[in-house]
C-alpha cells in the first residue's frame, strides 16, 4: 500500500512538472510575431495590393530582450493589437540574426534600420507603409521610443503608430456625426457626399488626395455636406444590393438627405478616378446652391458687403455646421451686415433667389 502510494505521488509529481512546463512553452511569445506574421517581402506586397491594405513591418534582433517584449505584446489578444492589425495591415516580420546590417541583402530594410539608428533609436523597428511607396514609411516606432515596461502608456503608443487617421491634413470640411450631417444638408438645402474609407486603405488615400485638389475641392465645398465614416457597415443597404461583390474602399454615395433611403448615385473602389469623381459632383449638385460670380460677397473690418444685381432678396448667413446666425432683407443691389457678433471662420451666405457664397471672418 506505502508503494503504491509512493508510486502515485511520483506519477502526479511528472504530471504538475509537465503541466508547468507546457505552460511556461505555452505562455513563451517572445518570437511570436516571426511565428504568426509573414516573412516573405514579395508575398506581403502582393497581399497587400490585392486587398487594399498597408504593411506593417516589424524588424527585431534574435535575442534582443526588447524585441521579445514587444513581440509578447502583439500577442496578448487582451489589448487588441493583434486585431487591429488584422483588420488593417499586412503584417510582415524581418528577423535579424546577428547585428551585422551591412550583411542585409534587402537594401529597403537596412537603409531603413540605417536612418533609425542614426536617430539613436534602439530595436524593435516598427514601420506603417503605403504599399504604393515600398521604399518609404509613413509612420515608425522604435523600441527606445517605449517605456521599459509596456503598461497602458506602451499600448497606446502602439495603438496611435497603427490607426491611420484618413482625414489628415485634408483641406475639405468632414464631418462624422451622422445626425449633424444631415441637419446641416437640410438647412442648407444640399445633398450629402459620403465617403466610407480607411487610413490604411491606400484606394482611400488615393481618392482623398484627388477630392482635395482642383477641380474638385471647389466643387465639393460649395455643394455639399461631407460626410466621411470607416465603419463600413453604414454602407446603405441599396448600395449592397446593387452592387452585391463591391469590396474594394472607399465607398462613396450622393444622399438625399430629405429621402435617406434613396442612393442619388454611388461608385467605390477601382471604379474611382477624377473624371468619375467629377461627373457624379456635378450631376447632383441642388441647382439652387450653385454658386453664382456675379455674386460678391467680402467683410471688411467688421462689415459683410454683398453685391449684385438683385434688389428683392432674403439674406441669411449660416456657420458650416448649418447654424443660422443671421437673416438680412436686401432691397437694393448692395446691402452691408453688422459682421461684430459673428464667428471667426469661415460662413455661408445664402439667398432666397438661390444663391450661395462663402466668406471669412477674421
Amino acid at each position: 500500500m506505502k508503494r503504491f502510494k509512493n508510486f502515485t505521488v511520483i506519477i502526479l509529481s511528472f504530471l504538475v512538472l509537465f503541466v508547468i512546463v507546457f505552460f511556461c512553452e505555452a505562455q513563451n511569445n517572445s518570437e511570436w510575431v516571426f511565428d504568426h506574421w509573414n516573412n516573405d517581402k514579395d508575398n506581403v506586397f502582393k497581399l497587400a495590393k490585392e486587398q487594399d491594405r498597408y504593411v506593417f513591418l516589424y524588424i527585431g534582433l534574435q535575442g534582443c530582450p526588447s524585441c521579445e517584449r514587444v513581440s509578447s505584446v502583439f500577442a496578448n489578444p487582451e489589448n487588441r493589437l493583434s486585431v487591429m492589425i488584422d483588420d488593417n495591415y499586412i503584417p510582415w516580420a524581418y528577423k535579424l540574426l546577428n547585428a551585422d546590417i551591412s550583411s542585409i541583402p534587402d537594401d529597403t530594410i537596412k537603409r531603413f534600420i540605417y536612418e533609425l539608428l542614426d536617430k539613436k533609436a534602439t530595436l524593435p523597428f516598427l514601420f506603417v507603409i503605403n504599399p504604393d511607396f515600398p521604399d518609404s514609411y509613413d509612420k515608425y516606432l522604435a523600441g527606445s521610443d517605449l517605456p521599459v515596461s509596456i503598461g497602458s502608456s506602451g499600448i497606446t503608443m502602439l495603438q496611435e503608430l497603427i490607426t491611420v487617421d484618413l482625414l489628415t491634413g485634408s483641406a475639405l470640411t468632414w464631418y462624422k456625426d451622422k445626425d449633424i450631417v444631415f441637419s446641416s444638408a437640410k438647412e442648407q438645402h444640399k445633398n450629402i457626399f459620403c465617403m466610407i474609407g480607411k487610413g490604411t486603405s491606400p484606394s482611400s488615400q488615393k481618392v482623398m488626395k484627388q477630392l482635395t485638389e482642383e477641380p474638385l475641392k471647389e466643387l465639393m465645398d460649395d455643394n455639399y455636406v461631407l460626410w466621411y465614416s470607416a465603419d463600413v457597415s453604414e454602407i446603405h443597404i441599396n448600395t449592397l444590393a446593387e452592387a452585391p461583390n463591391l469590396h474594394t474602399l472607399p465607398y462613396i454615395t450622393i444622399i438625399n438627405p430629405e429621402d435617406p433611403n434613396h442612393i442619388l448615385d454611388v461608385v467605390w473602389g477601382d471604379m474611382v478616378d477624377v473624371e468619375t469623381l467629377e461627373e457624379i459632383i456635378k450631376s447632383h449638385i441642388v441647382s439652387n446652391e450653385i454658386i453664382a460670380s456675379d455674386h460678391i460677397v467680402t467683410v471688411s473690418g467688421n462689415v459683410l458687403h454683398i453685391d449684385n444685381r438683385t434688389i428683392n432678396e432674403q439674406i441669411q448667413i449660416f456657420t458650416l455646421t448649418g447654424q443660422q446666425i443671421a437673416t438680412i432683407r436686401k432691397n437694393d443691389y448692395t446691402v452691408q451686415i453688422d459682421a461684430s457678433n459673428f464667428p471667426k471662420g469661415v460662413l455661408i451666405a445664402h439667398s432666397s433667389t438661390g444663391w450661395s457664397r462663402k466668406v471669412i471672418v477674421q
